[in-house]
């Protein structure tokens, strides 16, 4: 009888991720403090002016825009015979297609602020072997980039920058104590920058690669947003009147 193996799929995040599980094992109890750069320059809202920015009702979808989407990315991603599209399944906003035959593959689309997420799945992937050919580094990048532009999700390069290249890998343990470790994907993903600050928080675009760089799956959370200039002089200072009314009212 073969010995069973158990198998562990594993995201590679980058490669602070050793010394994370090692610290997180160590918790310090000494109080938390945050640290700024000597180089820190901290703007005076007071005297600046500056934008804050909301999602633009351009990002919300009709059904013939978001068929029109998810049919060029298909095409691209290779994957026309992948999803039944006949009757996707519906919640509020939401829409999702089921995989023909890997209940694994995921496609579904966010009408309301154009999310779109799609995996092709792991069915051919399971074996014991990493997928060959994989684009790494600069290679992974430089294709991501030529699929975004492909896909009309690319933007302008000081809005999109890169937060990190990395993978997702398969564990196999066997009852033997023996492990092995197989590369199946390689992972880009882009965060936003606003102004040169970062956005947290529900704006990112991770492609997945498999073999030759080919699309694998690509999450994109990446909606238009409409900025509104506020200036400095409109903001309530701390002396003025009515200020601890407005900081109770929004607390």
């Amino acid at each position: 009888m073969k010995p069973m193996k158990k198998y562990i799929l594993s995201i590679i995040v980058c490669s602070m991720v050793a010394p994370f599980l090692l610290t997180s094992c160590h918790r310090k109890t000494e109080e938390n403090k945050i640290t700024y750069s000597e180089n820190a320059v901290f703007p005076d809202y007071e005297k600046i002016n500056f934008n804050t920015y909301q999602i633009s009702p351009d990002a919300r979808l009709s059904d013939t825009t978001a068929q029109k989407t998810i049919g060029q990315l298909l095409q691209i991603i290779h994957a026309e015979k992948y999803f039944d599209m006949s009757q996707p399944d519906t919640e509020e906003f939401r829409l999702w297609y089921k995989g023909i035959k890997d209940p694994s593959a995921i496609l579904n689309v966010n009408l309301r602020n154009g999310d779109i997420t799609i995996n092709k799945g792991m069915a051919v992937y399971r074996q014991d072997s990493s997928t060959k050919a994989l684009p790494k580094g600069d290679a992974a990048l430089r294709i991501a980039k030529e699929y975004l532009q492909k896909l009309n999700f690319l933007d302008e390069e000081k809005n999109m920058v890169v937060a990190h290249v990395g993978g997702v890998n398969m564990g196999v343990h066997s009852e033997q104590g023996k492990g092995e470790v197989y590369e199946k994907f390689t992972t880009v993903r882009f965060n936003r920058m606003l102004n040169g600050i970062p956005v947290f928080g529900h704006s990112r675009i991770i492609l997945e690669l498999a073999e030759e760089g080919s699309l694998h799956g690509i999450i994109r959370q990446w909606p238009p947003l409409s900025a509104t200039p506020v200036k400095g002089e409109s903001l309530l200072s701390k002396d003025d009147a009515g200020f601890n009314e407005q900081v109770q009212h929004v607390g």
